[in-house]
């Protein structure tokens, strides 16, 4: 089910498990993460098609501890190497589609982050707060291996770096926090871009209201601006 439009309502009686797979079936939230993942976010009728095509490309899902794994995926070779087999419980000899999940174990566990996914989603206002640019005068050291290069080299080394390694690249001085908060807030505001799982998906754009979207992180380049704090 890839509709998920919270305005219709609708009664579904469905067995999870039968003949050997498992429904592929989705809440609204992750139906419409799967939706973007498949550059399908648009109800139509080309895309319905795309998605209702998953499973008869790849495979339909497994049962039991396999349950929602798709079939030819290397889930632990790949990504994240995320394996979520150990939290499925085995239903009963006979009672198909009783399969238990423990969600209280997965919180618990190192793959939390999974369904904790950001209630807050990146803004964008225009300009920096000059409250958060450092004001105070700051000297460059001699022996400074970056900071004494063009500023011309520091654009042109950024766009390599990692999300990580350039906030741990510009958390070193108050030289380069500086230019992070100024020069370099398009590479920035390209990085969070480049995230795409904190950003909202279509459904969740189009429902904020219209002074939120002004300022709401967007894949849509030409929607976000360029310059962002």
């Amino acid at each position: 089910m890839f509709g998920g439009h919270k305005t219709i309502a609708m009664v579904i009686s469905i067995v999870w498990e039968s003949y050997g797979v498992t429904v592929f079936i989705a809440h609204v939230a992750c139906a419409d993460l799967l939706r973007r993942a498949f550059n399908c976010e648009e109800l139509n009728v080309t895309n319905l098609v795309t998605l209702c095509q998953i499973t008869e490309v790849i495979g339909t899902c497994g049962i039991g501890h396999h349950a929602g794994r798709l079939p030819f995926v290397d889930y632990e070779g790949v990504g994240e190497k995320i394996d979520l087999r150990k939290f499925w419980h085995d239903h009963a000899p006979g009672d198909e589609g009783n399969n238990v999940f423990d969600w209280k174990a997965l919180g618990q566990s190192n793959y939390s982050w999974l369904v904790n996914r950001p209630d807050v989603f990146p803004k964008f206002p225009a300009k920096v707060d000059a409250n958060r640019v450092p004001s105070e005068d700051f000297t460059i050291g001699e022996k400074d291996a970056i900071c004494n290069k063009p500023l011309d080299v520091l654009h042109a080394l950024v766009p390599y770096l990692p999300a990580r390694s350039y906030v741990m690249l510009i958390s070193t001085c108050r030289q380069l926090r500086y230019h992070a908060l100024t020069t370099l807030q398009p590479h920035a505001r390209n990085i969070v871009i480049s995230l795409v799982w904190p950003l909202p998906t279509r459904n969740e754009y189009n429902a904020a209201s219209k002074d939120v979207r002004a300022i709401m992180a967007s894949e849509d380049m030409a929607v976000s601006p360029v310059d962002a704090d």
